[in-house]
């Protein structure tokens, strides 16, 4: 993988050889990474520097990051394998389960100490495989469910007891799988071609073949479509966060305005030359995934004109997931594992630059805390929220909130003294920021470890 790096940018001109290593299977080329770019200092003269991270034999198809744990899903005849990220530049095998009816796997979800395999065994039924990942070193094969006839199992969300899964052919189901040992089918909506899903609270929105279904899933036993909406060109994949759902299409990224679900609005767009397929989008930032290009990252802060920051290329990639945990970003491409550091932030300015203005007010309890505390404010109004954390250094560690259209009155949000992927804050003081609308609010908060 090659990174491009500005002028101003500490990137070296040349790397060094890889380093290579073989761990439970895992192989690895890795080179020094270059020092992320300011978007600032990207420009079209830049030289790239490489960065390369190899396969897992038999490829990889999907991961999922809980704390410094990669959860990998092992493309043909499946495995559930761990890897120790907590040093990207060398990650560490844990543990892996392979299970022999998995002839190939599609996506892995991970909920607290389960893990969730979708695969396929040809000849023979199909349906969802249950880990229980307490120890990583040994995950054990708990349960499985097998997909209604005439469909197969492709993508997940999970949420409290709750799995929903996408059946191709037919279906989106409700699983129970509070005993992982024995799932059920509690509910399930008729769509056509489902594929991938995206829950954002009560509201699963659903990729298909044709238009985009917005699901209502309040109640888990009856989910019913509430809205349907299509794009300019045919969607590839769909993400919702905020108020606004992101499709990736054949001709690039559409945006729509889904505060009002039963009547989404369009109110941006990105053009590619390639097909786009698969779009994670982290604070404002949007990292997008386009066929034989690579990542393109984007500056979201205004929706209705994205505009390109920065490139990952990868050019032999033909369609992948791409994710942004922490400091880096990832792209399980079967038979590589990318890995490559956020190219570009927007830096924050100093703590102590940060607006101290009181037009919000914000109330944490307990301060200081140890290991968590609750932030209360109120908002005269309804308005597009975010809530974010800074450490001393004025570098954003956890967003609470991001982009969410709140009401009018009391909220709260708990900050449980973690980062973004659930390494422990040290002690010291931060800042909490609030931004409604035109209006902002600050509070100190201490953490005692």
């Amino acid at each position: 993988m090659k990174l491009h790096c500005g002028a101003s940018a500490h990137c070296p001109r040349t790397a060094p050889a890889p380093v290579k290593a073989l761990l439970l299977g895992l192989v690895i080329s890795l080179a020094p990474a270059a020092a992320p770019a300011q978007c600032e200092d990207w420009g079209a003269d830049a030289d790239p520097a490489p960065w390369s991270f190899d396969m897992l034999p038999d490829g990889i198809i999907d991961m999922e990051m809980a704390g410094s744990t990669a959860w990998l899903a092992r493309t043909f005849y499946g495995a559930l394998v761990a890897v120790d990220m907590s040093d990207p530049e060398q990650p560490v095998v844990l543990g892996q389960k392979a299970v022999e009816i998995m002839n190939e796997t599609y996506r892995v979800e991970v909920h607290g100490d389960l893990a969730f395999l979708t695969y396929i065994q040809w000849g023979s039924p199909a349906g969802v495989r249950i880990f229980d990942i307490s120890d990583p070193a040994d995950p054990l094969d708990v349960g499985d469910f097998v997909a209604p006839s005439g469909t197969w199992a492709y993508d997940m969300e999970a949420r409290d007891n709750l799995l929903f899964v996408s059946f191709p052919g037919s279906r989106v189901g409700v699983l129970d799988v509070s005993n992982p040992a024995a799932p059920v089918l509690i509910g399930q909506v008729l769509v056509s071609d489902p594929y991938q899903l995206s829950l954002d609270g009560n509201l699963l929105y659903v990729r298909t073949s044709g238009p985009t279904r917005i699901v209502d899933v309040t109640d888990p036993t009856q989910p019913v479509i509430i809205a349907s909406f299509t794009t300019t060109s045919s969607s590839t994949g769909v993400l919702a966060s905020g108020g606004l759902a992101y499709i990736t299409t054949q001709a690039g990224l559409e945006i729509f305005d889904v505060s009002d679900p039963e009547q989404p609005t369009p109110v941006g767009s990105w053009t590619t030359s390639k097909p786009a397929y698969w779009i994670n989008v982290s604070g404002d930032l949007a990292y997008l995934m386009v066929r034989q290009t690579g990542v393109q990252v984007l500056d979201m802060r205004i929706t209705a004109a994205p505009a390109l920051v920065g490139l990952i290329p990868m050019p032999t990639v033909q369609w992948a997931p791409v994710y942004a945990y922490g400091d880096h970003v990832y792209v399980p491409s079967d038979p590589e594992l990318w890995i490559a550091p956020r190219q570009c932030a927007f830096a924050p300015a100093p703590v102590d630059l940060l607006p101290t203005r009181t037009d919000l007010r914000l109330e944490t309890a307990p301060n200081p805390f140890n290991p968590q505390t609750v932030i209360s404010f109120e908002l005269p109004e309804s308005a597009s929220a975010s809530l974010e954390i800074f450490d001393p250094a004025g570098r954003r560690v956890r967003v609470l909130v991001q982009g969410e259209a709140l009401t009018a009155g009391a909220h709260s949000r708990g900050w449980d003294g973690r980062d973004e992927i659930g390494r422990e804050a040290p002690s010291g003081t931060y800042l909490c920021r609030l931004r409604a609308g035109e209006t902002t609010g600050s509070t100190r908060l201490t953490l005692l470890r």
